[in-house]
């Protein structure tokens, strides 16, 4: 199973990058036979976090949307994930997107903070 978690621009140093960091080397995870990209829709700041899984990465390294669209539009047709999960509206509205114009077809998960 091809599982990407999407998420925009990350500082590095923060409470995603740690916990994106455990699920990829997650020895579980491996062992069940799951294979996770990350794909970050803008820069991180600090690259030291993902040296050691650089090759489950796809980092767009600029903030032009339409380009991370376009950029998105690729990875998605081409690696046939079974299950996206987004960390901002924006790429759950791209992942929409994408599925609905390519008929690609993968699961859309999100888990957004709810306002109180």
């Amino acid at each position: 199973m091809k599982i990407a978690i999407i998420t925009p621009t990350l500082s590095g140093k923060g409470g995603e990058e740690t916990v994106i960091d455990k699920i990829i080397k997650s020895k579980k995870i491996r062992l069940a036979g799951i294979e996770i990209k990350l794909i970050i829709l803008g820069k991180t700041y600090d690259q030291k976090w993902l040296k050691d899984f650089k090759e489950s990465v796809y980092l767009t390294n600029n903030e032009n949307e339409i380009g991370n669209f376009l950029f998105l539009l690729r990875i998605l047709k081409k690696e046939n994930f079974q299950s996206v999960i987004c960390l901002s509206r924006k790429s759950i509205l791209y992942s929409y997107l994408i599925r609905k114009l390519t008929m690609c077809n993968y699961m859309v998960d999100y888990r957004m903070k709810l306002a109180t």
